[in-house]
């Protein structure tokens, strides 16, 4: 499977002091690729230097899919975002830590909220995330306790 760097050997004007072109370094057309060669692997995240090779094989349009974009619900009052827990909290380690997995993952992360231990605002963020993200991750909310909503706000 050919690179696109092996594939984008462009016309190349060696210029000598006095600016005169000098054409032995001409690649002709059928010489950047073979018929039928793959230029660009398919799910390749595309750089500037691929586009640009894809339009000088001709290629005006090409399908490609974009990021899927994320919304990441923290749940629980018990989440404390700064210093060191205390009087029963727990630190949040996931929403500094989710965002850089999932962009890893080639994701969007879009949204993130914190969510208070209450069925109507669960419900209302899950609804609300539906209508603009791809992807809804939850954090906490699924024990069996008697402020665990994701299961109840989820049917």
């Amino acid at each position: 499977m050919a690179k696109a760097d092996d594939c984008a050997q462009w016309i190349v004007n060696n210029q000598d002091k006095k600016g005169t072109a000098d054409f032995e370094t001409v690649v002709k057309a059928y010489q950047e690729a073979k018929a039928e060669e793959v230029l660009i692997k398919k799910g390749s995240k595309l750089t500037p230097g691929m586009i640009g090779l894809l339009a000088a094989a001709g290629y005006d349009r090409v399908e490609v899919k974009r990021r899927p974009k994320v919304a990441l619900l923290l749940l629980g009052d018990e989440i404390q975002l700064e210093g060191i827990p205390s009087n029963g909290l727990v630190r949040d380690s996931l929403g500094p830590q989710l965002p850089g997995w999932f962009e890893k993952l080639g994701c969007e992360v879009a949204h993130l909220e914190y969510v208070p231990d209450k069925l109507d605002l669960t419900i209302k963020a899950i609804e609300s995330a539906s209508k603009d993200f791809d992807l809804i991750v939850t954090t906490g909310g699924t024990a069996e306790g008697p402020r665990d909503y994701l299961k109840p706000a989820i049917k």
